[in-house]
């Protein structure tokens, strides 16, 4: 059993992996060599040569989407804890060291820090801190800040990115707080910190942050690995196959092409590459964009076995994957006007903004402001969640790529 768990254990390590932020890495696309043009353009000729493949399928056969009651089983949402747990060790090594500072861990939109965090203060028994309120904000008011000089527990502040408004009054509170963290500390607090937030920070108040690590961004391998342990659930036996639909290639290696001792690990699918690249590593845009190209077929008794393989039973299970250049990526029917681009860019730089913080930071009316949030939800370019706005995990790539092109500033990741 010990054994076991030091395999898994193992594992985890190296598919969960922290590092500095200068040493993040997005994947690179297939055939980057020969990718030239725009944003549309790339992702067109990231798909595979045309050929005439087998199709695997009858003539009749017309695949659904999975129903969601059957994607919990084969894609059920992330899981953050496994990441945490690596988070708590990569944290307990460094403190050992001679390091006692304050540390930020930056993470890029839907790639969940700010959940790792929330599980890591539950694993340490460290109190979370709570973001300040808007009124706190532009009121400059420090009592935000003195309870984090009162209480010397322990603490952990989840999202950093809450505790700003691009506002001429929305920064003198950060700063204070950047200088109080600098304070010496039994046990040096932990922040979560959105990377768009971060990249404003570094552009305002550079010599005031402090050292930052990020979770590394998944790969080809890694993020096939990731998508197998999200099937494979708690249950090791399930004969689950995920098959593209229009050639009956493995998208995914199926048990019986895993062997625990052979050296030569099957190659990663062209599919698998293409979302890498696509999502930029980032665990959810990438599972997003997975469980929208998961399907079966209707009117058989794949359903039944969904369901059955959810229970651990012996069954066999096809899921039909649709090919790259099936899957609907976010694509911008007409230009953004300059106030969409500037409502879209500070919902990234602030993870999210309600509407009445939206009408502070924005240079532009409210009735202005409600116009390009429903022009910009019309076309799934954000979405409204807990009374926030925030970009979609099928619209960030494709944003991010615009607003760089336009000369917005952008994260690096």
């Amino acid at each position: 059993m010990t054994t076991q768990t030091d395999d898994k254990q193992t594992k985890q390590e190296s598919l969960w992996q922290f590092v500095p932020e200068h040493d993040y890495k997005t994947p690179l696309p297939p055939m980057a060599d020969r990718v030239k043009g725009g944003f549309a353009g790339l992702w067109q000729k990231l798909k595979p040569a045309k050929q005439k493949p087998i199709n695997p399928l009858a003539e009749n056969d017309v695949l659904e989407t999975l129903p969601d009651r059957f994607k919990q089983c084969v894609a059920p949402p992330p899981d953050w804890r496994p990441a945490a747990l690596i988070l708590e060790k990569t944290l307990v090594n460094r403190n050992n060291g001679s390091q006692r500072k304050p540390l930020i861990i930056v993470g890029p939109p839907h790639n969940n820090h700010g959940a790792m965090l929330n599980h890591l203060a539950e694993l340490r028994g460290w109190r979370v801190i709570a973001p300040p309120t808007t009124r706190q904000i532009l009121g400059q008011d420090e009592s935000w800040l003195q309870t984090l000089i009162n209480d010397t527990s322990p603490w952990i502040l989840p999202n950093l990115g809450k505790c700003y408004l691009r506002h001429y009054r929305g920064l003198t509170l950060l700063r204070k707080f950047f200088i109080q963290i600098q304070q010496p500390h039994d046990q040096p607090p932990i922040i979560g910190c959105d990377s768009w937030s971060w990249a404003y920070f570094q552009r305002v108040m550079p010599e005031l942050l402090p050292a930052a690590i990020t979770l590394q961004a998944f790969d080809a391998p890694h993020l096939e690995r990731w998508l197998l342990e999200l099937a494979e659930g708690q249950s090791k036996k399930r004969p689950l196959r995920f098959l593209q639909s229009d050639n009956g290639d493995e998208v995914l290696p199926s048990p019986s092409n895993i062997k625990e001792n052979d050296k030569k690990a099957p190659p990663t699918s062209q599919f698998i590459k293409s979302l890498a690249a696509y999502s930029r590593g980032i665990p959810g845009i990438a599972w997003s964009i997975w469980s929208s190209a998961l399907h079966s077929l209707p009117d058989t008794d794949a359903n039944t076995s969904v369901k059955a393989s959810a229970t651990g039973q012996n069954c066999q299970n096809t899921i039909w994957v649709l090919p790259w250049e099936q899957i609907k990526l976010f694509s911008f029917s007409v230009d953004l006007t300059t106030p969409q681009l500037l409502l879209a860019h500070n919902l990234l730089l602030h993870d999210g903004l309600d509407f009445e913080q939206l009408t502070d930071v924005l240079p532009f009316n409210a009735t202005e402001c409600g116009q390009a949030l429903s022009a910009l939800t019309n076309i799934g370019l954000i979405e409204q969640q807990s009374n926030q706005w925030r970009v979609s995990a099928a619209a960030y790539p494709a944003i991010r790529q615009l607003l760089k092109n336009q000369g917005y500033l952008i994260d690096g990741f």
